[in-house]
Protein backbone atom coordinates (compact mmCIF):
# COMPACT_ATOMS: atom_id res chain seq x y z
CA UNK A 1 0.00 0.00 0.00
CA UNK A 2 1.32 3.26 -0.76
CA UNK A 3 2.16 6.16 2.00
CA UNK A 4 -0.22 7.75 3.28
CA UNK A 5 -0.84 10.67 1.44
CA UNK A 6 2.98 12.35 1.04
CA UNK A 7 3.08 16.13 1.06
CA UNK A 8 0.60 16.78 4.16
CA UNK A 9 2.17 17.64 6.84
CA UNK A 10 -0.28 17.53 10.03
CA UNK A 11 0.70 19.18 13.36
CA UNK A 12 1.12 17.46 16.64
CA UNK A 13 -1.91 18.44 17.70
CA UNK A 14 -3.94 17.09 14.34
CA UNK A 15 -5.40 20.41 14.35
CA UNK A 16 -3.56 21.64 11.00
CA UNK A 17 -3.01 21.03 7.61
CA UNK A 18 -0.24 22.38 5.62
CA UNK A 19 0.04 21.98 1.93
CA UNK A 20 3.07 23.00 0.31
CA UNK A 21 4.67 25.65 -1.90
CA UNK A 22 1.11 27.40 -3.03
CA UNK A 23 -0.86 29.77 -1.25
CA UNK A 24 -4.68 30.24 -1.39
CA UNK A 25 -4.91 32.99 0.69
CA UNK A 26 -4.16 35.45 -2.03
CA UNK A 27 -6.16 34.81 -4.82
CA UNK A 28 -3.21 33.24 -6.97
CA UNK A 29 -1.29 30.38 -7.01
CA UNK A 30 2.37 31.14 -6.07
CA UNK A 31 5.74 29.76 -4.35
CA UNK A 32 5.92 32.40 -1.99
CA UNK A 33 5.57 29.43 0.78
CA UNK A 34 2.93 27.12 2.42
CA UNK A 35 -0.30 27.82 3.24
CA UNK A 36 -1.83 26.28 5.85
CA UNK A 37 -5.64 25.35 6.94
CA UNK A 38 -6.45 25.15 10.05
CA UNK A 39 -8.66 22.39 11.68
CA UNK A 40 -10.99 21.99 14.73
CA UNK A 41 -8.84 19.89 16.67
CA UNK A 42 -11.38 18.46 18.74
CA UNK A 43 -13.28 15.18 17.45
CA UNK A 44 -16.93 15.11 16.45
CA UNK A 45 -19.43 14.35 18.99
CA UNK A 46 -19.55 10.73 19.26
CA UNK A 47 -22.81 10.25 20.96
CA UNK A 48 -24.68 13.09 19.25
CA UNK A 49 -28.23 11.84 18.01
CA UNK A 50 -31.01 12.85 16.56
CA UNK A 51 -34.25 13.29 18.90
CA UNK A 52 -35.57 9.70 17.38
CA UNK A 53 -32.56 8.34 18.46
CA UNK A 54 -31.22 7.91 15.00
CA UNK A 55 -28.27 8.65 13.63
CA UNK A 56 -27.59 12.80 13.12
CA UNK A 57 -27.66 11.64 9.07
CA UNK A 58 -30.74 13.68 7.79
CA UNK A 59 -31.72 10.83 5.11
CA UNK A 60 -31.51 7.87 7.53
CA UNK A 61 -34.60 6.09 6.95
CA UNK A 62 -33.41 3.20 8.18
CA UNK A 63 -30.80 0.07 7.83
CA UNK A 64 -30.11 -0.18 4.52
CA UNK A 65 -30.05 -2.91 2.43
CA UNK A 66 -26.22 -4.85 3.19
CA UNK A 67 -27.02 -7.96 0.55
CA UNK A 68 -24.88 -7.95 -1.83
CA UNK A 69 -27.23 -9.93 -4.15
CA UNK A 70 -29.99 -7.76 -3.66
CA UNK A 71 -32.11 -7.54 -6.60
CA UNK A 72 -34.73 -4.74 -8.26
CA UNK A 73 -38.28 -5.69 -8.12
CA UNK A 74 -37.98 -6.91 -11.88
CA UNK A 75 -35.37 -9.58 -10.70
CA UNK A 76 -32.17 -7.72 -11.98
CA UNK A 77 -29.34 -6.34 -10.04
CA UNK A 78 -30.41 -3.33 -8.83
CA UNK A 79 -27.61 -1.14 -10.65
CA UNK A 80 -27.70 -2.01 -13.89
CA UNK A 81 -24.17 -1.74 -14.80
CA UNK A 82 -23.60 -5.02 -12.42
CA UNK A 83 -22.29 -7.04 -14.83
CA UNK A 84 -19.10 -7.79 -13.84
CA UNK A 85 -15.42 -5.93 -13.27
CA UNK A 86 -13.72 -4.19 -16.34
CA UNK A 87 -10.91 -5.91 -17.95
CA UNK A 88 -8.23 -4.23 -19.88
CA UNK A 89 -7.48 -6.69 -23.50
CA UNK A 90 -3.96 -6.34 -23.34
CA UNK A 91 -3.94 -7.23 -27.41
CA UNK A 92 -6.49 -4.77 -28.42
CA UNK A 93 -5.72 -0.88 -28.58
CA UNK A 94 -8.37 2.16 -29.82
CA UNK A 95 -7.52 3.91 -32.75
CA UNK A 96 -6.25 6.26 -30.56
CA UNK A 97 -3.74 4.01 -29.41
CA UNK A 98 -5.52 3.47 -26.01
CA UNK A 99 -6.26 0.09 -23.97
CA UNK A 100 -9.93 -1.03 -25.19
CA UNK A 101 -11.92 -1.36 -22.07
CA UNK A 102 -14.26 -4.89 -22.22
CA UNK A 103 -17.18 -6.18 -20.21
CA UNK A 104 -18.11 -9.46 -18.92
CA UNK A 105 -20.91 -9.56 -19.52
CA UNK A 106 -22.06 -13.36 -18.11
CA UNK A 107 -20.69 -12.34 -14.68
CA UNK A 108 -23.34 -11.20 -12.64
CA UNK A 109 -20.91 -10.88 -9.60
CA UNK A 110 -17.32 -11.12 -8.69
CA UNK A 111 -16.02 -14.69 -7.66
CA UNK A 112 -14.69 -14.19 -4.14
CA UNK A 113 -11.38 -15.66 -5.07
CA UNK A 114 -11.18 -14.73 -8.17
CA UNK A 115 -8.20 -12.61 -9.02
CA UNK A 116 -7.86 -10.25 -12.51
CA UNK A 117 -4.33 -9.83 -13.95
CA UNK A 118 -4.64 -6.83 -15.27
CA UNK A 119 -1.29 -4.15 -15.31
CA UNK A 120 -2.86 -0.96 -14.55
CA UNK A 121 -4.37 1.21 -16.48
CA UNK A 122 -1.88 4.44 -17.69
CA UNK A 123 -3.25 7.73 -16.55
CA UNK A 124 -3.88 9.84 -19.07
CA UNK A 125 -6.00 6.80 -20.55
CA UNK A 126 -9.29 8.57 -19.08
CA UNK A 127 -10.74 9.37 -22.02
CA UNK A 128 -10.84 5.84 -24.10
CA UNK A 129 -12.30 4.79 -19.80
CA UNK A 130 -15.06 6.32 -19.50
CA UNK A 131 -17.34 9.76 -19.68
CA UNK A 132 -16.40 10.56 -16.02
CA UNK A 133 -12.48 10.45 -16.55
CA UNK A 134 -12.40 12.19 -19.70
CA UNK A 135 -9.83 14.67 -18.40
CA UNK A 136 -7.64 11.95 -17.43
CA UNK A 137 -7.67 9.35 -14.59
CA UNK A 138 -5.78 10.69 -11.77
CA UNK A 139 -3.22 7.98 -11.03
CA UNK A 140 -2.56 4.19 -11.76
CA UNK A 141 -5.64 2.50 -10.35
CA UNK A 142 -6.70 -0.70 -11.75
CA UNK A 143 -9.23 -3.27 -11.42
CA UNK A 144 -7.83 -5.73 -8.71
CA UNK A 145 -5.20 -3.21 -7.00
CA UNK A 146 -5.94 -3.60 -3.24
CA UNK A 147 -5.41 -0.31 -2.12
CA UNK A 148 -6.86 1.80 -5.26
CA UNK A 149 -9.02 -0.66 -7.12
CA UNK A 150 -10.71 1.19 -10.00
CA UNK A 151 -14.69 0.53 -10.46
CA UNK A 152 -15.97 1.83 -13.61
CA UNK A 153 -19.78 2.65 -13.18
CA UNK A 154 -22.53 4.57 -15.97
CA UNK A 155 -22.59 6.91 -13.17
CA UNK A 156 -19.08 7.85 -12.10
CA UNK A 157 -15.36 6.16 -11.80
CA UNK A 158 -14.16 5.18 -8.65
CA UNK A 159 -10.68 4.29 -7.32
CA UNK A 160 -11.48 2.15 -3.93
CA UNK A 161 -9.02 1.48 -1.29
CA UNK A 162 -10.25 -2.12 0.19
CA UNK A 163 -7.64 -1.77 2.64
CA UNK A 164 -8.72 1.42 4.37
CA UNK A 165 -12.74 1.13 3.33
CA UNK A 166 -12.82 4.63 1.34
CA UNK A 167 -12.89 5.64 -1.74
CA UNK A 168 -9.55 7.69 -2.87
CA UNK A 169 -10.85 9.70 -5.58
CA UNK A 170 -14.58 9.68 -7.20
CA UNK A 171 -14.85 11.11 -10.94
CA UNK A 172 -17.61 11.83 -12.74
CA UNK A 173 -19.06 14.33 -15.74
CA UNK A 174 -22.62 16.22 -14.39
CA UNK A 175 -24.69 17.80 -17.32
CA UNK A 176 -28.10 18.08 -18.15
CA UNK A 177 -28.80 15.05 -18.96
CA UNK A 178 -28.47 13.45 -15.36
CA UNK A 179 -30.98 16.19 -13.43
CA UNK A 180 -34.37 15.45 -13.17
CA UNK A 181 -36.84 14.33 -10.68
CA UNK A 182 -36.01 10.54 -9.57
CA UNK A 183 -36.42 10.04 -6.05
CA UNK A 184 -33.88 9.55 -3.51
CA UNK A 185 -33.10 6.73 -2.35
CA UNK A 186 -32.66 5.94 1.33
CA UNK A 187 -30.13 3.23 2.10
CA UNK A 188 -26.96 2.55 1.82
CA UNK A 189 -25.24 -0.99 0.54
CA UNK A 190 -21.55 -2.50 -0.41
CA UNK A 191 -21.05 -2.38 -3.97
CA UNK A 192 -21.51 -5.31 -5.29
CA UNK A 193 -18.71 -4.96 -8.18
CA UNK A 194 -15.97 -5.55 -5.94
CA UNK A 195 -15.57 -8.80 -4.36
CA UNK A 196 -16.90 -10.42 -0.66
CA UNK A 197 -13.99 -10.84 0.89
CA UNK A 198 -13.03 -7.00 0.03
CA UNK A 199 -13.05 -4.43 2.75
CA UNK A 200 -15.96 -1.68 2.51
CA UNK A 201 -17.49 0.39 5.47
CA UNK A 202 -21.09 -0.61 6.64
CA UNK A 203 -23.86 1.07 7.95
CA UNK A 204 -23.15 0.20 11.39
CA UNK A 205 -19.34 2.18 11.75
CA UNK A 206 -21.45 5.40 10.95
CA UNK A 207 -24.54 4.64 13.36
CA UNK A 208 -24.23 7.28 16.23
CA UNK A 209 -20.40 8.04 15.34
CA UNK A 210 -21.10 11.70 14.83
CA UNK A 211 -20.62 11.55 10.84
CA UNK A 212 -22.96 11.51 8.03
CA UNK A 213 -22.41 9.38 5.67
CA UNK A 214 -21.15 11.61 2.51
CA UNK A 215 -21.51 11.02 -0.72
CA UNK A 216 -18.54 12.06 -2.84
CA UNK A 217 -20.68 12.03 -6.40
CA UNK A 218 -23.91 13.30 -4.95
CA UNK A 219 -27.28 11.94 -5.07
CA UNK A 220 -28.46 14.92 -6.35
CA UNK A 221 -26.27 15.37 -9.30
CA UNK A 222 -27.87 11.91 -10.31
CA UNK A 223 -31.69 12.91 -10.69
CA UNK A 224 -32.19 11.52 -14.27
CA UNK A 225 -33.72 7.70 -12.83
CA UNK A 226 -34.24 6.06 -10.00
CA UNK A 227 -31.72 3.57 -10.54
CA UNK A 228 -28.89 6.07 -11.28
CA UNK A 229 -29.80 8.15 -7.97
CA UNK A 230 -29.94 4.54 -5.99
CA UNK A 231 -26.23 3.86 -7.22
CA UNK A 232 -24.68 6.89 -5.76
CA UNK A 233 -25.73 4.89 -2.60
CA UNK A 234 -22.96 2.32 -2.04
CA UNK A 235 -20.32 2.62 0.48
CA UNK A 236 -17.49 3.04 -2.40
CA UNK A 237 -18.53 6.53 -3.07
CA UNK A 238 -18.80 7.59 0.81
CA UNK A 239 -16.53 8.91 3.08
CA UNK A 240 -17.29 10.14 7.00
CA UNK A 241 -17.96 13.63 7.36
CA UNK A 242 -19.47 15.74 10.10
CA UNK A 243 -22.44 17.56 9.34
CA UNK A 244 -20.94 21.23 9.44
CA UNK A 245 -19.21 19.96 6.91
CA UNK A 246 -21.17 17.22 4.54
CA UNK A 247 -24.48 19.53 5.02
CA UNK A 248 -22.76 22.96 4.96
CA UNK A 249 -20.18 24.15 3.35
CA UNK A 250 -19.18 21.06 1.25
CA UNK A 251 -23.26 20.95 0.21
CA UNK A 252 -23.05 24.78 -1.50
CA UNK A 253 -20.10 23.82 -3.95
CA UNK A 254 -22.32 20.92 -5.08
CA UNK A 255 -25.36 23.28 -5.28
CA UNK A 256 -22.18 25.78 -7.46
CA UNK A 257 -22.35 22.75 -9.46
CA UNK A 258 -25.39 22.01 -10.58
CA UNK A 259 -26.00 25.69 -11.13
CA UNK A 260 -23.64 26.01 -13.38
CA UNK A 261 -25.05 22.92 -15.68
CA UNK A 262 -28.39 24.98 -15.30
CA UNK A 263 -27.15 27.83 -17.36
CA UNK A 264 -26.09 25.68 -19.84
CA UNK A 265 -22.43 24.32 -18.60
CA UNK A 266 -20.98 20.74 -18.47
CA UNK A 267 -18.85 19.61 -15.39
CA UNK A 268 -16.11 17.72 -14.67
CA UNK A 269 -15.69 16.79 -11.55
CA UNK A 270 -13.09 14.61 -8.61
CA UNK A 271 -13.94 14.34 -5.03
CA UNK A 272 -11.93 12.61 -2.57
CA UNK A 273 -10.55 12.44 1.09
CA UNK A 274 -7.21 13.96 2.32
CA UNK A 275 -6.16 11.64 5.64
CA UNK A 276 -3.90 13.42 8.26
CA UNK A 277 -0.27 11.32 9.68
CA UNK A 278 -2.78 9.72 12.23
CA UNK A 279 -6.55 9.03 11.56
CA UNK A 280 -9.84 9.43 13.64
CA UNK A 281 -11.60 6.58 12.71
CA UNK A 282 -15.19 5.14 13.31
CA UNK A 283 -16.90 1.48 13.64
CA UNK A 284 -14.52 -1.24 12.59
CA UNK A 285 -11.42 1.20 11.65
CA UNK A 286 -12.91 3.51 8.98
CA UNK A 287 -10.85 6.08 8.79
CA UNK A 288 -11.89 10.19 9.59
CA UNK A 289 -10.76 12.20 6.61
CA UNK A 290 -9.05 15.67 7.58
CA UNK A 291 -10.73 17.25 5.00
CA UNK A 292 -12.14 16.60 1.50
CA UNK A 293 -11.05 17.63 -1.89
CA UNK A 294 -13.29 18.42 -5.34
CA UNK A 295 -11.92 19.53 -8.77
CA UNK A 296 -14.18 21.13 -11.03
CA UNK A 297 -13.53 22.05 -14.71
CA UNK A 298 -16.62 24.09 -16.24
CA UNK A 299 -16.29 23.79 -20.19
CA UNK A 300 -19.19 24.79 -22.48
CA UNK A 301 -20.29 21.32 -23.38
CA UNK A 302 -19.22 17.84 -22.96
CA UNK A 303 -16.95 18.12 -26.29
CA UNK A 304 -15.37 21.24 -25.48
CA UNK A 305 -11.38 21.10 -24.72
CA UNK A 306 -9.91 22.95 -21.68
CA UNK A 307 -8.35 26.23 -22.59
CA UNK A 308 -6.04 28.42 -20.56
CA UNK A 309 -9.27 30.31 -20.10
CA UNK A 310 -11.74 27.61 -18.65
CA UNK A 311 -12.90 27.83 -15.22
CA UNK A 312 -11.45 25.60 -12.97
CA UNK A 313 -11.90 25.25 -9.39
CA UNK A 314 -10.11 23.50 -6.53
CA UNK A 315 -11.59 23.27 -3.39
CA UNK A 316 -10.27 22.09 0.44
CA UNK A 317 -13.00 21.81 2.44
CA UNK A 318 -12.04 20.52 5.99
CA UNK A 319 -14.29 17.80 7.76
CA UNK A 320 -14.22 19.42 11.09
CA UNK A 321 -17.43 20.40 13.03
CA UNK A 322 -16.99 23.98 13.18
CA UNK A 323 -16.50 24.72 9.12
CA UNK A 324 -18.72 27.18 8.12
CA UNK A 325 -19.60 29.22 5.31
CA UNK A 326 -19.99 29.09 1.33
CA UNK A 327 -17.02 26.89 -0.54
CA UNK A 328 -15.55 30.01 -1.97
CA UNK A 329 -13.38 30.50 1.18
CA UNK A 330 -11.99 27.15 0.91
CA UNK A 331 -10.69 27.66 -2.95
CA UNK A 332 -6.99 26.34 -3.50
CA UNK A 333 -5.19 25.43 -6.95
CA UNK A 334 -5.81 22.54 -8.44
CA UNK A 335 -1.54 22.16 -8.09
CA UNK A 336 -1.80 22.23 -4.60
CA UNK A 337 -4.45 19.67 -4.07
CA UNK A 338 -2.12 17.67 -6.56
CA UNK A 339 0.91 18.03 -4.22
CA UNK A 340 -1.62 17.46 -1.01
CA UNK A 341 -3.24 14.21 -2.27
CA UNK A 342 -0.41 12.68 -5.62
CA UNK A 343 -2.65 12.93 -8.13
CA UNK A 344 -2.20 14.30 -11.47
CA UNK A 345 -6.10 15.67 -12.08
CA UNK A 346 -6.16 16.67 -15.91
CA UNK A 347 -3.74 14.17 -17.19
CA UNK A 348 -5.48 14.15 -20.68
CA UNK A 349 -5.21 17.88 -20.92
CA UNK A 350 -2.16 19.18 -22.75
CA UNK A 351 0.69 20.37 -19.86
CA UNK A 352 0.98 23.46 -21.16
CA UNK A 353 -2.71 24.21 -20.15
CA UNK A 354 -2.33 22.35 -17.52
CA UNK A 355 0.33 24.56 -15.89
CA UNK A 356 -2.20 27.36 -16.35
CA UNK A 357 -5.31 26.61 -15.12
CA UNK A 358 -3.83 24.43 -12.35
CA UNK A 359 -1.77 27.35 -10.74
CA UNK A 360 -4.24 29.97 -10.15
CA UNK A 361 -7.07 30.10 -7.88
CA UNK A 362 -10.23 30.31 -9.37
CA UNK A 363 -11.41 34.35 -8.52
CA UNK A 364 -14.88 34.18 -9.66
CA UNK A 365 -17.73 35.35 -7.71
Amino acid sequence: MEAVDAGVAVAADAGRVTLPQYTDDAGTGSNAGPSTIAFDAGPADAGKESDAGAPVTGFDAGPPDVDAGRESDAGAPAIAFDAGPPEVDAGRESDAGAPVIAFDAGRSDVDAGFTLDAGPVDAGAGAALSVHTALGLPDTSAVGAVDRWLLVKPQFVVSYDTIRKTPRWVSWRLDTSWLGTATRASSFRRDAQLPTTAGQARDEDFRNSGFERGHLCPSADRTNTDPDNDATFVFTNVVPQTRASNGGTWATLEDEARDQVRLGKTVFLVAGPVFGVTSQFVGAGVPVPTATFKVAVVVDSPAASVTTSTRVIGVLVPNTTSVSGNWRAFRVSVRSLEQATGFDFLADVPRAVQDVVETRVDAEP
